[in-house]
């Protein structure tokens, strides 16, 4: 994977620019001159190949047919006719991106999740006759896809009354870009989520040739590979793109993406998936984290921030009048401001399945006789069952007694209102002298809603380190 993406480079330092064009039937034509090409991002002059050997398919589920597709065409309405697709309904497009197929089954998931919420059409875009070659004409296929999609669109409106308004496009890597395209094609298209949008070739052009806001009335990204590709092999964008754009966990290293080379290339998903995996583990996050917030939407709800560092230090912890977006597929009912673009947010993630967290900022007052350096933990307990032991600093600190000290917690379950809290502390250093923590109080607040609880420690009662002290509300 990794080479197709870089030799096409190596080989635009031999390449002479000189605007070509083509033309193909129902599509319009396709002109390698700027901004596809001439400039410092996109330096190779490539035009996209014919549609017939793209061959892109699109690959209709219902609620009524949510295992086997049926294949749609627009040169055959009939097929259309024949089909389970429905007019009434809304109608979401699922593209992949550089190598992939459109029925593969994360494409799938994402189909069936929507169904399991609402009765669309969900319509798997397959051009993998175009994604699987080198990563620089692959970017130019990607043209020719767009206008399939929009040519589609464009019976779709002229046969059955159909809408702009009607159509959500949900697009992966080089699919987030086929996202952009086909809204720059088809005026009005409601939203377009971009999964971790292809940075090569794309970072820093023309809007134009990218994903952007104006592509529909609502943009909103995922970003969870956009460290630069050079040294780190990532191949998502930095760039902010949308309306709303989404950081988790910084957008750059997911949890859970850190195994070794031997166990991730024999993942357990077989040897294509496990090097997929090891290649691109932080770039394919993006659709897992989009398919589960189909089904635990209030698990993903994130914080405005200017970054990551002050994100991860506790100083973004408070939401918008209208509350904060949940990433993915309902982030569309987050109130954008009128004119307003790529805004900023930030969430943590779990290390694998389930990947929702609720994140809560817990102040604890200590109690105790003298000065350690120590850490400690917290786990909430509620109706809904409790949290694993959360380390509350991230290292080691000077533990004072009468001090209040404030850190977020990202909790792996929902565990509704708290009942008690359990605190326990450890020292760094082993020492034979006794010594004890109590707290007076501690405080968490349920940052996703708002809500504060006060919980206290008792008078008097300390604790040797790693014993369990429980509060209880005050």
């Amino acid at each position: 994977m990794f080479l197709l993406f870089c030799l096409p480079l190596v080989a635009a330092m031999f390449t002479t620019l000189q605007a070509n064009e083509v033309c193909y039937e129902h599509l319009g034509c396709f002109s390698d001159d700027y901004p596809y090409s001439g400039t410092e991002q996109r330096p190779i002059a490539k035009l996209p190949w014919p549609p017939e050997k793209i061959n892109t398919r699109f690959l209709l589920f219902t609620r009524q047919n949510q295992n086997a597709w049926q294949q749609i065409e627009a040169r055959n309405p009939g097929t259309i006719n024949s089909s389970n697709f429905e007019e009434t309904r809304q109608t979401a497009f699922v593209v992949h991106g550089f190598i992939d197929k459109g029925d593969e089954s994360w494409l799938e998931d994402i189909c069936r999740a929507m169904f399991s919420r609402d009765d669309v059409n969900c319509i798997c875009v397959d051009w993998v006759g175009g994604s699987r070659t080198w990563y620089s004409q692959a970017v130019n296929n990607l043209r020719v896809v767009a206008a399939e999609a929009a040519f589609l669109i464009s019976v779709l409106q002229d046969t059955y009354g159909y809408t702009a308004d009607q159509i959500y496009l949900v697009g992966h890597s080089l699919g987030a870009h086929i996202a952009g395209e086909i809204g720059k094609r088809i005026p009005g298209i409601k939203r377009i989520t971009g999964l971790d949008p292809a940075g090569p070739f794309f970072q820093n052009c023309d809007p134009l040739v990218r994903l952007d806001p104006t592509d529909a009335d609502f943009v909103d990204a995922i970003h969870t590979d956009a460290a630069p590709m050079i040294p780190d092999i990532a191949f998502g964008m930095k760039q902010p793109v949308g309306h709303v754009d989404f950081y988790p966990n910084g957008g750059e290293e997911m949890p859970g993406c850190e195994k070794n080379t031997l166990s991730t290339i024999l993942d357990i998903e077989g040897l294509w998936e496990g090097t997929r995996n090891f290649f691109a583990c932080n770039h394919l996050r993006s659709y897992k984290f989009y398919t589960e917030t189909i089904q635990i939407p209030e698990g993903f709800i994130a914080y405005p921030c200017d970054n990551y560092d002050d994100f991860t230090q506790g100083k973004c912890a408070t939401c918008p009048d209208g509350g904060c977006p949940k990433m993915g597929y309902l982030a569309n009912t987050y109130a954008i401001t009128p004119g307003v673009v790529n805004e900023l947010f930030y969430l943590n993630t779990g290390a694998k399945t389930t990947y929702s967290r609720w994140r809560y900022e817990v102040s604890v007052t200590l109690t105790g006789l003298s000065n350690e350096d120590g850490t400690f933990r917290i786990a909430l307990y509620g109706p809904n069952g409790n949290t694993n032991e959360h380390q509350m600093p991230p290292s080691y600190v000077k533990l004072i007694p009468g001090e209040t000290y404030t850190y977020s917690l990202d909790a792996e379950i929902f565990v509704g209102e708290p009942s008690k809290v359990k605190f326990l502390w450890q020292r760094e250093h082993f020492s034979i002298l006794p010594s004890s923590f109590g707290v007076s109080s501690i405080s968490v607040v349920a940052l996703f809603n708002g809500n504060t609880y006060k919980f206290c420690g008792g008078a008097g009662i300390q604790v040797s380190q790693e014993s369990l002290l429980t509060t209880l509300p005050c």
